[in-house]
């Protein structure tokens, strides 16, 4: 059956301009509201007393892992349910978020409760500093609580974004935002709830995207409303979905497995200089969200009008891909720099801190052009199934780059925290080249087998 969405035609036939540019510029309001949840935390962080932007910014990279796994399968029912889309094949796309579903709550259900059980363990042994190691216990303990509505959350959002409905989503996400921050203000500044009043806003706010999630999948009678019976399990559309995943588990953790393992290494400087750098990658973040939403946006038209086989489309679709993010990242990195000072003094007062990041932006907040160009790659081999290629990149950025040169800086030379800098600036700029060079010799137009 043909589905009804215009959606559908816009992206396999509309001009592609107008189709990158009305997919993607939700996905990047949406991404960079998401975005702010953590900001936020930040933001409040300082009324947690002594070591309260220290413990956030030492927890971040943990929970990104864990945030990451459920990307992981956010990034796979895109790719999948955009595929049968574009082949018209509704009742497979209803039948796979259906079993997504399921797998995602099992999987989050188990991740919190080993998490919540094992969360002292896990900053103990990672090498938190006593001056912050129980807030950093207790603020992990709190947003893994409130993990299996993340999780869930991203799903649905994944689901949206393979139909190219994007734009519900960031006004769904921007509620979910506002709500958080009120929350925070109330629990946090006028209750002195502290590390739990950032909690209970969290858990509160993931709620209200799982509320409207679970009425717009299963309540709104249209042609993507996921019935009982799309439960049943499919071995046909489940094996794919496992085969795909993989690589996206250790392709999207990758990253945040490096925040923690620089951590780790980084524990010998004072406290300033590691909320400097859990502090930078923060703000960062919010910049580099921009070419990775144009690259998320990018999955479903490539995985659309590779099924249609408009492979030409495809091309002028990743060329204009990557002239948005460059262009975009232009403009990102002009405003952070020129408001740089007003930005950190959101988060802290304190003059070391500020020293620190200060310095860690100035070295390698640029880099967001070579994020820009690994995003697009990322996003080309998803959409065609090649998932063993972002593992290459990725595994690249931390195995072969970051920590090797990181270990190299801080044993041989007298560079101190900029160790920690340069090593940032150099594995990006060579897994942007990496990249280039992969998406240049791999045939990604050819479809894998398991995907026929």
């Amino acid at each position: 059956m043909k589905p009804k969405s215009n959606k559908r035609e816009l992206i396999l036939y509309g001009n592609i301009y107008k189709v990158i540019l009305i997919l993607a510029l939700p996905v990047i309001l949406n991404n960079v509201i998401l975005g702010l949840y953590q900001i936020i935390d930040s933001f409040f962080s300082e009324s947690l007393g002594d070591g309260g932007l220290s413990a956030v910014s030492f927890t971040a990279p943990i929970i990104g892992i864990l945030n990451a796994v459920g990307a992981a399968l956010a990034v796979a029912t895109t790719s999948l349910v955009a595929r049968y889309i574009g082949k018209s094949e509704i009742l497979n796309a209803r039948k796979t978020m259906a079993q997504v579903l399921l797998i995602t709550s099992t999987v989050s259900v188990v991740i919190s409760f080993l998490g919540i059980i094992f969360s002292y363990q896990i900053v103990h042994t990672l090498n938190a500093s006593d001056q912050y190691i129980d807030l950093a216990n207790l603020y992990l303990k709190y947003n893994l609580i409130g993990l299996p509505l993340k999780f869930i959350g991203d799903i649905y959002f994944s689901y949206k974004s393979a139909r190219g409905e994007n734009v519900h989503t960031m006004l769904t996400s921007l509620t979910s935002m506002l709500i958080k921050i009120i929350l925070s203000i109330i629990l946090v500044h006028q209750m002195k709830l502290g590390v739990l009043g950032l909690g209970l806003a969290t858990i509160m706010s993931y709620s209200i995207i799982v509320i409207v999630g679970i009425i717009d999948m299963f309540v709104v009678h249209t042609e993507f409303k996921i019935k009982i019976s799309d439960f049943k399990v499919a071995k046909n559309l489940l094996i794919p979905f496992l085969i795909m995943i993989i690589p996206l588990l250790i392709e999207k953790t990758s990253l945040n497995f490096s925040h923690v393992v620089v951590n780790y290494f980084i524990t010998q400087f004072e406290p300033s200089v590691i909320a400097a750098y859990g502090l930078t990658n923060k703000i960062n973040s919010l910049f580099f969200i921009i070419p990775t939403s144009i690259g998320t946006a990018l999955i479903a038209i490539l995985a659309q009008n590779l099924t249609a086989g408009h492979h030409t489309r495809n091309n002028k679709a990743i060329k204009i891909g990557l002239l948005l993010g460059i262009s975009f990242s232009a403009f990102a990195i002009t405003f952070l720099y020129i408001f740089q000072i007003p930005i950190i003094n959101l988060f802290t007062k304190d003059p070391e801190t500020i020293r620190h990041t200060i310095n860690a932006m100035n070295t390698y907040s640029h880099t967001v052009f070579a994020w820009a160009i690994m995003q697009i790659a990322i996003a080309v081999f998803y959409a065609s199934g090649h998932g063993f290629v972002p593992i290459i990149i990725s595994f690249s950025r931390l195995l072969i780059f970051r920590i090797p040169i990181l270990y190299v800086l801080l044993e041989f030379t007298n560079l101190g925290e900029y160790s920690i800098w340069y090593c940032m600036l150099i594995a990006n700029i060579l897994a942007a080249i990496l990249s280039i060079v992969l998406m240049l010799r791999i045939k990604w137009q050819k479809t894998p087998k398991y995907l026929l």
